[in-house]
């Protein structure tokens, strides 16, 4: 009896180790990441262990409510998925399959295989358009100009800040960028540059207010945070 039993068990196993039909199974990563926090207006990669057979490719991102859209390479191992509007601040989001996905080996990768998460930044509340209805600012903070005409301040208290860094996001769109103190002093930077660093003068006395506005005569969005000259 221990003869057969032994045989058997060794021809079961030859099979199974190597059988022509096994293949690797098809996995998805998040490029860049793992992520912890990102602005409210991302843009997220993703990469496929091999190439897929699908023409697009659909995501889903929890919670809903935020424009957005996803794009497959041509190549068809490389997903984005890009935030158009924005997203909440301050807010734990899942990135997901929406529909399976597949190779032409026939691997197939379906919305329970995959999941990602992130949080996102502190975003801008309204009105804060006036000092009156100013916000403090936190560090760092994403906004939007919008309409073209507004104007989003943010206050400094008595929190240290060298520097200030301002990005705009959106291509075309040129932000300007103010402090001013309660005195009537004040420092701008107003030049066409997607990205700016203004210096914090000693000179200002708090509260500073952070103003943010278009140069441009667009509507675009931004990060606003402090850097250390």
């Amino acid at each position: 009896m221990r003869g057969p039993i032994l045989a058997g068990a060794t021809a079961f196993f030859m099979s199974c180790t190597f059988s022509p039909d096994s293949f690797e199974p098809l996995t998805m990563s998040a490029v860049d990441g793992p992520w912890d926090t990102l602005s409210t207006f991302p843009t997220l990669r993703f990469a496929f262990s091999e190439p897929l057979e699908d023409e697009s490719i659909s995501l889903s991102l929890v919670p809903e409510g935020a424009a957005y859209h996803a794009e497959l390479n041509t190549n068809g191992d490389t997903a984005m998925l890009i935030v158009t509007g924005m997203l909440q601040g301050r807010t734990q989001y899942t990135v997901g399959l929406d529909r399976p996905v597949h190779t032409p080996g026939g691997a197939v990768l379906g919305p329970d295989d995959v999941s990602f998460s992130f949080f996102t930044h502190a975003r801008e509340q309204e009105p804060n358009d006036t000092k009156d209805t100013t916000i403090r600012f936190v560090d760092p903070v994403c906004g939007s100009i919008d309409p073209v005409n507004d104007t989003d301040i943010y206050c400094l208290t008595d929190t240290p800040v060298a520097g200030l860094y301002l990005r705009s996001h959106d291509a075309g769109v040129a932000l300007g960028l103010t402090l001013a103190d309660t005195t009537g002093r004040d420092t701008s930077l107003v030049t066409s540059d997607p990205e700016k660093y203004l210096p914090v003068p000693g000179s200002l006395t708090a509260p500073v207010y952070i103003e943010v506005f278009s140069l441009s005569g667009g509507s675009g969005r931004y990060e606003l945070q402090s850097y250390a000259p």
